[in-house]
């Protein structure tokens, strides 16, 4: 599986994640938001995704604008 496509997963589910808790319609939908946002951030921590997929992740000790993260990495 090549790095592109993997990054399209992992967004894509992110995505998914994000569009049925807005589907939902409650008034905690913000904070269902923001609690699947904090989640996909941990799963991504904890497995390591940033450690190759993420620019200069590595060298900085993960001190990488979040903007960068999964943004593909030439390892």
């Amino acid at each position: 599986m090549t790095i592109q496509l993997l990054t399209a997963a992992v967004l894509t589910t992110f995505a998914l994640l994000a569009q049925s808790a807005t589907a939902a319609g409650s008034s905690s939908s913000s904070k269902r938001d923001s609690n699947l946002v904090e989640r996909g951030k941990y799963l991504v921590k904890i497995s390591g995704c940033n450690d190759c997929h993420t620019p200069g992740y590595m060298p900085a000790d993960g001190h990488v604008p979040l903007r960068l993260w999964l943004t593909g990495s030439a390892v």
